[in-house]
C-alpha cells in the first residue's frame, strides 16, 4: 500500500466526527469495529496489517486522547456558574475590541485553555502568567463546537485581574516577541493603509484590518491569502529552496533550511491550526528530500490529518481546520487531473505563458473552491460568485507581496542594507495596493455573495463528487488513447 496514512486518515476524521457531535458510546461503537476490522485483517493480510501498524496506533492515541479531553471537558463542566479564580499562561494574542479585551489563558488546573472577555484593556502579553477572577458563561451548540476545536472549555467574563507575572524567558514570550518585531519592522518601513494588510499576510493577524476592507477580503473569496496557510508555505518554501538549487546546494543543506523555515514561518503566525496542517505536510516531504526519498502529497496531507486529530480528537469543530483540509485535497487530487485534461489548452510564446499561467492559477482555485464549497455552504451559507476570478487576477501580487516582504525583513536585521529593505517593502506597498484595488472593486457589494440554505450542502458534495468521477475517467480514457 503506497498511501496507508490515507485509510487512517479517514477513520480519523470519523473518530473527530463522533467524538466532537455523537459523543462516547459511538467512540466505544467506533474501537470495536475498529478491533474487529483489525484483527480481520491481520489474519487475511498480515503483511498489509503490519504496513498499518504505525498509523494504527497514532489513530488508538487519538482515541486515548479523546477519552482523556472528555474527562477534563466533564470537569470543567462541573464548575459552578459563579465567581471562580482561574490561574493559567496567556498562550495567544490578546485581541482588542472596540469594546474591550479578549484573552486566551492556559491553565493547568482545569487542563484546558480559558476564553476571558473584559470590558478593560490591560497590559498582558502572550507568556504572561496571569490570575484571574471570572464569571463563567454558558456556552451555547454553535460556541461549544468551535471552542473545544481550540481546546477552550470554559469561558466567562473577567471580574479582576488579580496578578500578572511576566517571566524573563519562555517560547510563548520568544513567538510573541518575533511576532511584535515583524509587526514593529513593517509598521516603520510602510504607511499606515497597507501595514495591517502586509501584517496580515505575513503573520495571519487580521486584527489590525479595518471593516470594511476585512468584508471586501471575504465578499471577494480571497481570505484564504491572509490566512497562513499551504500558500504561504508554498511561495517560501519552494523560492528558497529554488534559490539554493541554483547556487549548487546539495539536498540535505536544502531540507535543513526548509525545515528551519517552516519553524519560523509556525512562530510568525502563532502556530495557527491551519499553519500546522500545513507545515506537518512541508515537513515530511523536507524530510523525504534530506533522506533522498520522495514524499507523496496526498499521504502527507492525511499523516498531518492524523497527527492533529491524535493531538486534538475534537479539532473538526474547526471551520479553518475543514476549510484547509478539504481546499488541500482538491489541489493535491483534483487540480492534477484537471490540469492534464487540459494540458493540450497550452500556448506558446510570451502572452502564451502569461495565460498559462492564469489558466493555472484559476485551476487551483477552482479545484480548492470545489472541495471547499460543502464547508462554506454548511457554515456560513454563501458562497463568492467572483472568488476563481479575483485569484487569477490577485494571486500573483500576493505571491511578489509576500518573497518582498520577508526579504525586506530578513534584510533588515543588516543596518548597511536598510536602504534595500525600505526599496524592497515600497515595492511590496505598490503590490499590495494593487491587491486591495482588485479586491476592493469586486467585493465591495455583497451582490457577488450567492446565499443559500445549509440543505445546499448536499447538492456540493454530490456536484463535487461528480467532478471527481468525471475527471479521473477523462484522464484514463486521454491515458488508453494516448498510450
Amino acid at each position: 500500500m503506497k498511501r496507508p496514512f490515507v485509510i487512517i486518515g479517514i477513520l480519523s476524521l470519523i473518530l473527530s466526527f463522533a467524538a466532537l457531535y455523537l459523543g462516547k458510546n459511538w467512540i466505544i461503537a467506533f474501537c470495536v469495529c475498529l478491533l474487529f476490522c483489525g484483527a480481520i485483517l491481520y489474519l487475511v493480510k498480515r503483511k498489509l496489517f503490519l504496513r498499518l501498524v504505525v498509523p494504527l496506533l497514532v489513530l488508538i492515541l487519538a482515541v486515548v486522547n479523546y477519552f482523556c479531553t472528555l474527562n477534563n471537558i466533564k470537569t470543567v463542566e462541573e464548575l459552578p456558574l459563579e465567581e471562580i479564580t482561574v490561574k493559567g499562561v496567556v498562550c495567544d494574542t490578546p485581541k482588542i475590541y472596540p469594546n474591550g479585551q479578549a484573552v486566551t489563558i492556559k491553565s493547568k488546573e482545569l487542563k484546558g485553555k480559558v476564553w476571558v472577555f473584559s470590558g478593560a484593556i490591560y497590559d498582558i502579553k502572550t507568556g504572561d502568567t496571569i490570575t484571574l477572577s471570572i464569571k463563567p458563561q454558558k456556552m451555547d451548540e454553535s460556541q461549544r463546537a468551535n471552542n473545544y476545536s481550540q481546546g477552550i472549555y470554559l469561558s466567562g467574563f473577567l471580574n479582576q485581574l488579580k496578578n500578572v507575572n511576566r517571566p524573563k524567558f519562555s517560547f510563548l514570550r520568544l513567538m510573541a516577541d518575533f511576532r511584535e518585531w515583524i509587526e514593529n519592522t513593517i509598521s516603520a518601513n510602510c504607511n499606515l493603509g497597507n501595514e495591517p494588510l502586509l501584517v496580515a499576510l505575513t503573520t495571519g493577524n487580521k486584527s489590525y484590518i479595518n471593516i470594511s476592507d476585512q468584508k471586501a477580503i471575504n465578499n471577494a473569496g480571497v481570505s484564504h491569502i491572509m490566512a497562513v496557510s499551504g500558500l504561504h508555505l508554498g511561495i517560501i518554501c519552494l523560492n528558497l529552496v529554488h534559490f539554493l538549487r541554483k547556487l549548487k546546494v546539495n539536498d540535505k543543506i536544502i531540507g535543513i533550511c526548509g525545515l528551519s523555515t517552516v519553524f519560523l514561518v509556525l512562530l510568525a503566525c502563532g502556530f495557527q491550526i491551519s499553519a500546522i496542517r500545513a507545515s506537518v505536510v512541508y515537513i515530511i516531504l523536507l524530510m523525504g528530500n534530506i533522506i533522498h526519498r520522495k514524499g507523496d502529497g496526498l499521504n502527507s496531507l492525511f499523516v498531518a490529518i492524523t497527527l492533529i486529530i491524535a493531538a486534538n480528537p475534537l479539532v473538526v469543530g474547526s471551520i479553518s481546520f475543514l476549510l484547509s483540509a478539504s481546499s488541500t485535497f482538491g489541489i493535491i487530487v483534483l487540480y492534477p487531473m484537471i490540469s492534464k485534461l487540459l494540458g493540450g489548452v497550452k500556448r506558446g510564446g510570451r502572452i502564451g505563458k502569461i495565460l498559462n499561467s492564469g489558466l493555472q492559477i484559476a485551476l487551483v482555485s477552482f479545484s480548492a473552491i470545489i472541495c471547499s464549497m460543502p464547508v462554506l455552504v454548511y457554515y456560513f451559507e454563501s458562497v463568492s460568485t467572483v472568488a476563481i476570478l479575483v485569484n487569477v487576477l490577485v494571486l500573483f501580487a500576493a505571491n511578489l507581496v509576500l518573497v518582498l516582504t520577508v526579504i525586506g525583513l530578513v534584510i533588515s536585521i543588516i543596518p548597511i542594507l536598510n536602504i534595500i529593505s525600505t526599496a524592497l517593502f515600497f515595492l511590496a506597498e505598490i503590490g499590495m495596493e494593487y491587491f486591495m484595488m482588485v479586491v476592493r472593486f469586486f467585493g465591495s457589494s455583497n451582490l457577488v455573495l450567492l446565499y443559500m440554505k445549509k440543505e445546499m450542502v448536499v447538492f456540493w458534495i454530490i456536484f463535487a463528487v461528480a467532478i471527481f468521477i468525471f475527471s479521473y475517467l477523462g484522464v484514463k480514457r486521454s491515458e488508453k488513447s494516448g498510450s
